[in-house]
């Protein structure tokens, strides 16, 4: 891998971490007000989420142009790491993935300690820790499937269709294609 290669993948990550704040962001300002009704409250937030999306777009899609503006002089071709370009976008997504699921958890831990507090209790959840549920439950969804990746997603629904027991089906397709067991 060059080290042009990985200053693209470390762009395509702050792309995606752009992302992400904006729909924190969104969360955290908006959803109150929508939920509410509030429309006109909520309209600075989702300006400000669209510019967020825009810049994690144009840094996702210019990340090879801006590459090389990033680096020392040195020569940019110079292999530095045994991973290939996907291995370590892979490490890279899953970290991010682990971040936002960790700190998903520690928010649903603190909103469900203030809920059952008798302070909490007292008060009611009220619109803004209903909002923050929300917003960290998407937020563990989303680093979970960050986490897991295309082939971790792809094994989960492969457990879930098969009443969680892959091996079922590779035992059945196995039996088939034996010629000894379908003589004896």
């Amino acid at each position: 891998m060059t080290r042009t290669e990985i200053v693209v993948v470390a762009i395509r990550i702050l792309a995606a971490w752009f992302l992400i704040q904006g729909l924190t962001l969104l969360t955290y300002v908006a959803l109150a007000p929508i939920l509410a009704g509030d429309w006109r409250s909520a309209t600075a937030a989702l300006i400000e989420f669209v510019l967020f999306g825009l810049v994690s777009v144009l840094t996702w899609k210019f990340s090879e142009t801006l590459a090389p503006t990033l680096l020392p002089v040195r020569d940019p071709l110079e292999p530095v790491s045994p991973l290939g370009k996907q291995d370590l976008q892979d490490v890279l997504f899953r970290t991010l993935g682990l971040f936002l699921g960790l700190t998903a958890i520690s928010s649903l831990s603190q909103s469900f300690v203030i809920a059952v507090s008798p302070a909490g209790e007292a008060a009611g959840m009220g619109l803004p820790g209903k909002a923050e549920l929300v917003r960290a439950s998407v937020q563990l969804l989303a680093g979970t499937c960050l986490f897991l990746g295309k082939t971790g997603l792809g094994r989960l629904v492969e457990i879930v269709r098969h009443g969680g027991d892959p091996a079922d089906e590779e035992e059945t397709e196995g039996d088939a294609e034996d010629p000894k067991g379908s003589a004896e």
